[in-house]
C-alpha cells in the first residue's frame, strides 16, 4: 500500500514539474514592441514577463539612439535610453504577479537626445 502511494505521488510531482518548465519558455518570450522612423525600423523594445525585465534593442546603427518607455506606478513615464547594437540594454524591475505595465519603443535624436517617433503603447502583464 505504501509503495503504490509513494508511486502515487512521484507521478504526481512529475507531472508538476514537467508542467512548469514546459511553460516556463512561453512565459518568457515576452511581449514586444517595434518603432519605425522613415519606414526603417529602428527599435525594438521587449517586456519580459519571466523575471520583470525590459530589454532595447537598436536595430539600425544611424547615429539616433533608441529609448524604452514605461509607466511607473501612478502614470509616471520612465525612459531608458540606448545607442548601438550589441549587446542590447536592459533594466530589470520588480511587480507584482498578474501586474499591467505599459510599454513602448522610440527613436530619438542622438544618444540622449530628445524622445521622438514613439510607437504606440502596448500592454503585457507580469
Amino acid at each position: 500500500m505504501r509503495t503504490a502511494l509513494r508511486t502515487v505521488i512521484a507521478a504526481v510531482a512529475m507531472a508538476a514539474t514537467v508542467t512548469t518548465l514546459a511553460a516556463a519558455p512561453a512565459s518568457a518570450a515576452g511581449h514586444k514592441v517595434y518603432t519605425s522612423y522613415n519606414t526603417t525600423t529602428t527599435a525594438k523594445a521587449t517586456f519580459h514577463s519571466y523575471g520583470d525585465w525590459y530589454q532595447l534593442k537598436d536595430l539600425v546603427p544611424e547615429g539616433m539612439g533608441v529609448a524604452l518607455q514605461y509607466k511607473k506606478r501612478g502614470g509616471e513615464v520612465e525612459t531608458m535610453h540606448w545607442s548601438g547594437q550589441d549587446p542590447p540594454a536592459a533594466r530589470d524591475e520588480d511587480y507584482r504577479e498578474g501586474r499591467v505595465v505599459y510599454f513602448r519603443a522610440c527613436s530619438q535624436k542622438g544618444q540622449y537626445g530628445k524622445v521622438r517617433y514613439c510607437d504606440d503603447w502596448i500592454r503585457g502583464t507580469a
